[in-house]
């Protein structure tokens, strides 16, 4: 069919303004009908690796973390039918964190019954370690022996960019521990924003790694390069006493193996056998901030050590362990002077704390008669003077009445006060117990003071 020419242009001209009229109304259905892909519109879509997580969410995916870690859970005593709940936790993930979960403590009875509950809420930080603790749990008159520690919410991980608060705390003082104790510190803000809401929390420690104390505290607001002091307090004392000393040791037990430390024909020999294991108990004593060496001796003094200065106090036990009279010591000497030299070039070796007290603890039975020449007590004299200029307090413990007791008190010992004479060998536990009082006037508790502030929201 054929159309003139003034049809065809109308054709073209309808047929133009249709196209352009059609793009708006394209583009408003399109606009109506079709929803960019974003992380709430529960679709896997644009670059999410799951289901509106990862990709360019900031909502993380199940695959991309792992579980917070429960490294321990306690509950400590605070007053007679109340006890405090703590629970340390480390996330191992470097950029992901939760802006809120709850928790539930639960405490149990020895049978196994449970006798408190505590619930709360908190919020998890990337890649760290922290505790969460609930105070003032009311448990009537049983008593907790198990505690358990849960999150129960659901763990929703976020990508976090922001940088970790930088906190620190200093000059930590505790005081009146046996009365109403308290706990000052001063924390440095050495972050590059100001902080709020800091929850503040002080643990105390025994020299073997056990929490003694949980406090807390909160600080509103923190600026940025600043200071601020704070203080714990606690309603009772702490049954345990302050147990780690204030100051490092060095020590050096030095042992006599001569024959007459064998001399009742027993089996196992004593007063060796007991000697051995009182002083193990006085090893027990130290903590991982104190050294320890062994040296025995009787004609010599054993070469090479039984043991040099060391942190590790099993090797110290092993080596008092291993001590035992040779036959040919049966009938030998005791050489004190050769001993305490020994003892003081350990003292002086590349293994000696700088920052350490130089501290030796002799335990003889006997009269110190080698060698021949200058003669024993001339020669352990000489060698105690070098000893005392190095600055090494020397303890001395004479077993039995054999000792010359005025000279191991007034020219071994650092002072009268530092002599102990035991009667017999099963007086030794006693005696070991009291020098490590001494050795230790100072006492206190390991102490860590943590501050979080939530950098998840």
């Amino acid at each position: 069919m054929l159309f003139s020419w003034s049809t065809e242009r109308q054709v073209i001209i309808i047929g133009i303004m249709v196209a352009v009229l059609a793009i708006p109304v394209s583009y408003t259905l399109f606009s109506y009908f079709y929803a960019p892909p974003a992380c709430f519109d529960g679709k896997k879509n644009g670059d999410e690796t799951g289901v509106d997580c990862g990709g360019s969410c900031r909502a993380l995916c199940a695959s991309q973390v792992v579980d917070p870690i429960l490294l321990w859970v306690r509950s400590l005593k605070a007053r007679d039918g109340v006890y405090d709940a703590a629970a340390f936790i480390e996330n191992p993930n470097f950029r992901a964190g939760v802006s809120e979960i709850t928790y539930k403590f639960k405490l149990y009875d020895k049978n196994n019954v449970l006798i408190a509950e505590r619930e709360g809420a908190t919020f998890i930080n990337p890649n760290e370690r922290f505790v969460i603790y609930e105070p003032a749990i009311g448990v009537g008159e049983r008593v907790p022996v198990r505690t358990f520690f849960e999150f129960t919410g659901e763990l929703r991980w976020v990508l976090v960019t922001g940088e970790k608060p930088e906190v620190v705390s200093k000059n930590e003082r505790l005081s009146n521990w046996d009365t109403r104790p308290r706990l000052n510190t001063t924390l440095i803000n050495s972050s590059l924003f100001d902080l709020e809401h800091v929850v503040v929390i002080a643990l105390l420690f025994d020299k073997n790694d056990n929490v003694v104390a949980v406090g807390k505290t909160e600080v509103d607001f923190f600026p940025k390069n600043s200071e601020k002091d704070v203080v714990f307090t606690w309603p009772q004392k702490f049954e345990r006493e302050p147990e780690v000393c204030l100051d490092p040791l060095d020590i050096m037990l030095v042992l006599d193996r001569s024959g007459s430390m064998n001399d009742d024909n027993l089996d196992p020999p004593q007063p060796i056998t007991d000697a051995k294991n009182a002083a193990q108990t006085f090893v027990d004593t130290l903590t991982k901030m104190d050294q320890i060496g062994v040296v025995s001796f009787a004609t010599t003094a054993t070469v090479p050590l039984d043991q040099g200065l060391s942190a590790e106090r099993s090797l110290a036990k092993d080596a008092l362990s291993r001590v035992e009279i040779f036959p040919k010591e049966e009938r030998g000497f005791t050489n004190l002077g050769d001993a305490i030299e020994k003892a003081t070039q350990e003292f002086l070796s590349v293994r000696q704390n700088p920052a350490a007290k130089k501290i030796m603890v002799i335990l003889t039975d006997g009269l110190a008669n080698a060698p021949s020449l200058p003669g024993g007590e001339e020669y352990a004299e000489e060698k105690i003077k070098r000893a005392k200029e190095e600055e090494v307090v020397t303890y001395v413990i004479g077993l039995g009445e054999k000792v010359n007791a005025e000279f191991l008190g007034n020219t071994v010992a650092s002072g009268k006060d530092r002599y102990y004479s035991a009667a017999q060998s099963s007086d030794l536990f006693r005696v070991y117990k009291e020098i490590a009082q001494v050795v230790c006037p100072d006492r206190s508790y390991p102490i860590t003071v943590q501050a979080r502030a939530d950098i998840v929201n």
